[in-house]
């Protein structure tokens, strides 16, 4: 139906036998379907997490827009594909790991007791690496960043981060699951009677996961031009998503606050990137947490200098409204297809690459312009 078979795994992975890195959904479905779960429900049950989260991100920044051009902006973004993969990717667990950080992040915000806050990151951060041990690298920094607050981007943020997350990554390699299914617990299609097969070693372990990406984009000289030329293929909406933002949606010192916390994120998930394929997944969810942090944020004092002043060479200093709306709004419709099967993997289509040149020059004007016009 709509889950891949891929992403059914998740939620049959059998655990009885020792403890999985993305054993928790599984456990879950144990105790609720012992005979095997019905393949529909899942479905509905995904497609609401989907729907879910883009309601709430949607209700969310509706309400921190201020503007008819921001939620214009707002309505770029929900139509692009920074908000399509969360249907692309239906049943994946990092969608689900998505919906408990917007729940814990509601609840962080109703308290100020520093040590209810720890409780409640505490506790997600367990559910989420149960549940797909990739939130080390995506979540677990999105809750550091979130309660320490920084004013700047600085080296005890990343050795912070470093400290939740060491024991946490020990305890995915640690683990002593089997590899391999239990081939008896199946999901059913109630509506066809039909029974989904079991994938025999569905997650292997980041050894083996090096070794097949090493493989895939180092192994010859078209493979690593094709490793670089993914960067720009997944890296292109993302930034002009996040130009967009900081020129729209943000206010004052929130633009570079969003710049900084993009890029503390984007280090720290930069080990997905030579483990995994996904990366247009990972570079939508660094986004989406970039901009919830910074809403957070916004409540606390502002920052004088949150970025280095070395940055201040690339972000222009003006951000015409008009000029930013539309330009960005014709890059993300020309450069990316919002329905395009693959985005989740490999980002833009490679025939969408040259859209990255007039991108660049567009930028380049508009950088020129800020600094010169009155």
């Amino acid at each position: 139906m709509c889950m891949d078979v891929y992403w059914l795994e998740a939620w049959l992975v059998e655990i009885s036998h020792g403890l999985h890195a993305r054993g928790l959904l599984g456990a879950v479905t144990h105790l609720l379907a012992k005979q095997g779960p019905d393949a529909v429900v899942l479905n509905v049950v995904t497609l609401a997490v989907s729907v879910g989260i883009t309601v709430t991100l949607s209700v969310w920044a509706f309400r921190k827009s201020s503007s008819v051009w921001s939620r214009l902006a707002i309505a770029v973004l929900l139509a692009s594909p920074l908000c399509a993969l969360f249907f692309e990717e239906v049943g994946d667990p990092l969608m689900v790991v998505f919906a408990l950080f917007l729940i814990s992040v509601a609840c962080i915000q109703r308290t100020t007791s520093k040590p209810a806050r720890i409780f409640v990151s505490a506790v997600f951060c367990l559910a989420a690496i149960g549940i797909h041990e990739a939130s080390i690298f995506l979540f677990v920094p999105a809750i550091v960043l979130i309660n320490s607050a920084p004013q700047r981007l600085e080296l005890r943020l990343f050795i912070k981060c470093v400290l939740v997350a060491a024991p946490l990554l020990a305890l995915v390699v640690l683990d002593n699951a089997p590899r391999v299914s239990n081939p008896d617990y199946r999901a059913v299609n109630s509506i066809t009677g039909e029974t989904i097969p079991r994938i025999e070693v569905p997650f292997p372990s980041y050894i083996q996961l090096a070794h097949e990406e090493a493989a895939i984009y180092f192994a010859t000289p078209v493979k690593v031009l094709q490793f670089l030329l993914k960067f720009p293929r997944v890296w292109c909406i993302q930034l002009l998503g996040l130009v967009l933002a900081a020129g729209l949606i943000a206010h004052g010192d929130s633009a570079r606050r969003l710049w900084r916390n993009w890029l503390y994120l984007s280090i720290c998930s930069a080990p997905l990137y030579v483990i995994a394929v996904d990366w247009g997944r990972f570079t939508t969810i660094t986004f989406w947490l970039a901009l919830i942090a910074m809403w957070i944020q916004e409540r606390a004092a502002p920052a004088p200098d949150p970025l280095p002043q070395a940055t201040r060479i690339l972000l222009p200093a003006r951000m015409p409204p008009e000029g930013v709306l539309f330009g960005v709004v014709a890059a993300l419709i020309l450069g990316a297809h919002a329905i395009y099967p693959d985005y989740g993997i490999n980002g833009m289509p490679a025939l969408s690459l040259p859209i990255v040149i007039p991108t660049l020059l567009a930028w380049m004007a508009w950088h020129r312009w800020s600094r010169t016009a009155l």
